[in-house]
């Protein structure tokens, strides 16, 4: 076990640099995506922030944790000392925190963006095809077989319906 020891002090340090890459990025892609254009750009920076959060922070915030209580075991530190208190309640609001709050705000907040998003998207779609529809009302008369042009408005009003 003691051969083991360096292996684990070095996944520790490892999984807490992951750790602060998730908590140091996150926080800037979210500024930066307050600032944002628009919604596209709005929803990237969410899904961006969401996949640091669930990616780095949490799973790195675990692991660095558990290692951490593994080494403070293995390596005979005492459990009263004020550093390992200090860092354990660092450790525990940090995780919690972080796993109760944030990730589930920024969970949402990308759900009704994407779907936001989305909406818009449909939006554009039966505006796209009202001025179909017009065009072809326009053009009935020029030319253009006033039958054709009315069984494709109709066709064209119904999908337009149903993207509403």
């Amino acid at each position: 076990m003691a051969a083991a020891l360096p292996w684990f002090l070095f996944a520790h340090v490892l999984s807490a640099l992951w750790f602060a890459a998730g908590v140091l990025t996150a926080p800037v892609v979210l500024a930066r995506t307050r600032r944002a254009g628009s919604l596209a750009e709005r929803v990237f920076g969410l899904r961006l922030a969401w996949r640091l959060v669930a990616g780095f922070s949490i799973p790195g915030a675990v692991v660095s944790g558990l290692l951490g209580v593994h080494l403070i075991e293995t390596r005979g530190y005492s459990w009263q000392a004020g550093w390992v208190h200090a860092s354990l309640w660092i450790w525990g609001v940090v995780l919690l925190a972080t796993a109760l709050l944030l990730a589930p705000w920024l969970h949402g907040a990308l759900r009704e963006a994407e779907a936001s998003l989305e909406a818009g998207r449909d939006g554009a779609a039966a505006n796209q095809l009202g001025a179909f529809v017009n065009e072809l009302k326009a053009q009935g008369g020029k030319g253009v077989d006033a039958r054709a042009a009315r069984a494709l408005a109709a066709d064209a009003l119904w999908v337009s319906d149903l993207l509403r």
